[in-house]
């Protein structure tokens, strides 16, 4: 078997996803692109391993997270690469995948990326990968994970955006819910992301229960952001916090604009069918990271 990638220089994963800067790479120097074999990426992966990872409900905050980190001296952040994504569903390849054919994949990936980083490699994952945790966890039991959420009523209203009655094509096969997809398709948008939700809040909690796992609430981003680099191991310097500083004063998405707190308005454009789907089938898995956070603090 052979893995497509890339040599990607110093300072050029400074993408607010991993896939963009790869293909800017690609894009601007055509032979960087690389095949590696799969015994050859065991061999480098060989001792190596992620330095953190990060899992997140979906519009939390989460890639703000992964440019503060970027942004410290010394550390290389991976942001939901796509040949993860490919890995974790099955995708690199027809036929059935095992669990132990997509853990050897995945311990020779992150191990060959955090072999070529800089002194430590954190990856962000997808927000459905919260899903897939028991299988990450069993590859690498020992690297810190941290788990990123939002209140679901300001989360469903960014994923809603404009849609109005029906879903878009292909979205009910996607995966992101257990039903069978006929019954996924008829569903309206707000009920669908709702329970899209609720089920990340819920890998959530399982996470909790199954390891020791930061909780991050997107308010506390402000307050958290060093925090979260000390759970990492990170020893900060005063030109990394300002570093971090400034890194936050910029939208984490598009880094030309500044940040603007948008909770406030995210909760006046929900209305009162989306509060009652929420209240339904996400505010009890919320409330529960709430108090499973909450007690983390005070007897740390």
């Amino acid at each position: 078997m052979l893995i497509d990638g890339c040599d990607v220089g110093a300072g050029e994963l400074d993408t607010p996803f991993f896939d963009q800067a790869i293909q800017r790479t690609l894009q601007q120097r055509p032979a960087a692109r690389r095949s590696i074999t799969l015994d050859a990426l065991a061999e480098v992966a060989a001792g190596h391993a992620p330095a953190g990872f990060v899992f997140h409900v979906s519009r939390c905050g989460s890639t703000l997270i992964s440019r503060l980190l970027a942004s410290v001296r010394g550390s290389t952040m991976l942001a939901e690469p796509d040949v993860l994504e490919a890995l974790l569903r099955g995708r690199y390849r027809n036929g059935t995948v095992t669990q132990d054919e997509k853990a050897l994949l995945l311990r020779g990936l992150l191990g060959a990326f955090a072999a070529a980083g800089a002194d430590r490699t954190f990856v962000k994952w997808t927000a459905r990968a919260c899903h897939d945790h028991a299988l990450i966890r069993r590859v690498f039991a020992d690297v810190p994970c941290v788990f990123v959420y939002r209140d679901p009523v300001e989360v469903v209203v960014a994923l809603l955006g404009n849609q109005q009655d029906r879903l878009p094509p292909g979205l009910s096969q996607a995966g992101l819910l257990m039903e069978e997809p006929d019954m996924v398709q008829a569903m309206r948008p707000v009920e669908f992301w709702t329970r899209v939700v609720a089920r990340q809040l819920e890998a959530g909690l399982a996470m909790c229960a199954a390891a020791p796992t930061l909780l991050v609430e997107y308010r506390d981003l402000p307050q958290m952001w060093t925090g979260i680099a000390k759970f990492f191991g990170i020893e900060l310097a005063a030109a990394d916090i300002e570093h971090m500083r400034q890194t936050a004063t910029r939208s984490a998405k598009d880094p030309q604009k500044i940040f603007h707190d948008d909770r406030a308005a995210k909760r006046a454009a929900a209305d009162d069918e989306l509060h009652a789907l929420v209240d339904r089938f996400a505010r009890p898995h919320y409330v529960r990271l709430e108090a499973t956070r909450l007690a983390a603090s005070h007897s740390a």
